[in-house]
């Protein structure tokens, strides 16, 4: 089983919906781990089709993180025509959960953590939930589950704190677990958006109590390279300004 010390993160946003197919699995540059394109959800789900895109890779090694960052597009062609488009390599520092995104459905990622980013400085989150997809899979509940969800993202406009936020699915059978992508100001301002009373707490209360999905996984990670824009902010990472 692999192991994922560093991530690299692609966003585009187009002007107008744009259609990626089909699924690209391998990359150009570097040796990921894991190489996926997904759509953001606000879109139809299964549908291909959707103004924002996420290519995630994970890395056991800087090298190949550093390889796909400074190819820039040449990492990412499809994004070529996009209107805004961030790129970023993130070192996870905090990991919990489990999530199929290395060695296929039945296997679980491991993430070797490394240091915090100071208190004053940005980190993304990424969560990711999936179901396994057998005989026992219940539809309904992952339903309910992606209900939520909904909810969830409908609340966080205007959150203190919070730069940008997307849900990215990366295959309409389900077979690889979804993601969702935030970045925010410092993590007394996420700790407020998802631990206080209110629709995100409500909803893991519910999906503890429920079991609406198979697993889910939640893990912080500090800005080690940036470049670009997404939703109208430039995240800048702290270790290239010093």
């Amino acid at each position: 089983m692999g192991s994922c010390s560093y991530v690299t993160v692609n966003v585009a946003r187009f002007d107008e919906p744009a259609q990626l197919d089909p699924l690209v699995t391998d990359a150009p540059v570097g040796e990921p781990l894991m190489w996926a394109v997904g759509p953001d959800e606000s879109g139809s789900f299964g549908s291909r089709t959707s103004t924002t895109w996420l290519v995630l890779g994970l890395h056991d090694t800087t090298e190949s993180a550093d390889a796909v960052f400074d190819a820039g597009l040449d990492a990412v062609p499809f994004f070529s025509e996009a209107a805004e488009t961030w790129s970023a390599v993130l070192q996870p520092f905090s990991h919990r959960g489990d999530v199929n995104w290395i060695d296929g459905a039945d296997a679980d990622c491991r993430f070797e953590t490394g240091p915090a980013p100071a208190d004053e400085e940005p980190f993304v989150v990424i969560t990711s939930a999936g179901w396994t997809v057998d005989e026992r899979f219940d539809a309904d509940k992952a339903m309910r589950f992606a209900g939520g969800v909904a909810e969830v993202r409908s609340s966080m406009d205007g959150a203190d704190g919070l730069f940008f936020q997307h849900v990215f699915n990366f295959d309409s059978q389900l077979m690889v677990d979804g993601a969702t992508v935030t970045m925010w100001r410092d993590d007394r301002s996420m700790r407020a958006f998802a631990y206080r009373p209110g629709i995100h707490k409500t909803e893991m209360d519910h999906y503890r109590a429920n079991g609406t999905a198979d697993r889910t996984s939640f893990t912080r990670l500090r800005l080690v390279r940036s470049n670009g824009s997404v939703q109208g902010h430039t995240p800048v990472a702290p270790a290239a300004t010093g």
